[in-house]
């Protein structure tokens, strides 16, 4: 059963650049069971810029940019990978008495109560534009991959110099 759609839902569209009520109305109303804010994004009768700006404005969340290689990797960390991956919610700097969470898809309410859930702080909301929310968890998890596997190599050569000996002329140096 589809119920009729927000006026505010509708307007926003209207901002965001799809040309007519009707077709933002179908927009508003066609959900399929994933993200509304992806939908939309996805059906390419919005400019995802003026799509934020207007959801943003609607909220009072500012829309921002991100560069994934100035965050730091503590922070990245603060909420699992699994997570960031399923919700696209990104946490980009933890002040005193906050942590910043970055999205592109501030009806996610379900993603925004667990994040506030997982915090030991209080949430700010930023919005950033959708490819920007991927790279950063790219980028986050490139990390994790990447000590991942210097660990496992350095296990290797210990093996390997296990294996041939060496273990035995460096304990003798060591004592």
């Amino acid at each position: 059963m589809n119920s009729a759609p927000s006026r505010s839902l509708i307007n926003l569209l209207l901002e965001s650049g799809v040309p007519s009520n009707e077709e933002a109305a179908q927009l508003a109303t066609n959900l399929n069971g994933g993200s509304w804010v992806g939908q939309v994004l996805d059906s390419g009768k919005v400019d995802e810029q003026r799509f934020l700006g207007a959801i943003g404005n609607f909220f009072r969340v500012p829309v921002v940019s991100l560069d994934a290689k100035k965050i730091d990797r503590a922070t990245l960390s603060i909420l699992p990978s699994r997570f960031v991956f399923q919700h696209h919610i990104l946490p980009i700097e933890v002040k005193e008495n906050s942590v910043v969470l970055a999205t592109y898809d501030l009806f996610n309410s379900i993603g925004r109560q667990l994040a506030a859930q997982l915090l030991k702080q209080p949430a700010e909301w930023v919005l950033v534009p959708r490819a920007h929310v991927r790279g950063a968890a790219r980028h986050r998890d490139r990390h994790r991959i990447e000590r991942r596997r210097s660990r496992s190599l350095r296990r290797e050569i210990r093996k390997s110099d296990h294996s041939r000996g060496d273990f035995r002329a460096r304990d003798r140096y060591s004592r």
